[in-house]
């Protein structure tokens, strides 16, 4: 699974607290702003795998309470990168 992560995703960290904040920062640039907005409008709490396109579109979204609540959490989170990632 990390070798999938390296080679099709970049992963990051954010608090909801801080998308909320960057929807409305005039500081920020538009583009991040906007991608805020949509990430803090899809939000599932309290933990939430999302994975997004370059160009802002949603890819796949997994709550983590999902994730765990499978027979074999690892195999589905596997399965859900997987199903994001696109053609290879």
């Amino acid at each position: 699974m990390i070798e999938l992560l390296d080679q099709r995703f970049v992963s990051t960290w954010i608090l909801a607290k801080d998308l909320e904040h960057l929807s409305f920062d005039r500081d920020a640039p538009a583009e991040l702003r906007e991608l805020a907005k949509a990430l803090r409008g899809r939000y599932a709490y309290p933990v939430d795998t999302q994975v997004v396109a370059p160009g802002g579109e949603l890819l796949g979204q997994l709550a983590a309470n999902e994730g765990l609540r499978a027979v074999n959490p690892a195999e589905t989170y596997h399965a859900f990168l997987l199903g994001c990632r696109g053609s290879p």
